[in-house]
């Protein structure tokens, strides 16, 4: 999947940083608490829907 964002500043420094953050802190967590890390994940990836979702509508398309 590739997503443009040449006129957004803000969502090109924080969709790396979701994506990293998706992949990462449910891994970290799962080896302390495992319901947890599946909480965040879940959360996670609501909220990068979210800020795809709202760059999408936003894109003169």
């Amino acid at each position: 999947m590739v997503f443009y964002y040449q006129d957004l500043n803000l969502s090109n420094r924080v969709i790396p940083i979701l994506l990293l953050l998706t992949f990462s802190l449910p891994f970290l967590i799962y080896f302390r608490n495992k319901g947890l890390a599946l909480l965040v994940a879940v959360i996670l990836a609501i909220v990068q829907l979210v800020a795809i979702i709202g760059n999408v509508k936003r894109l003169p398309l």
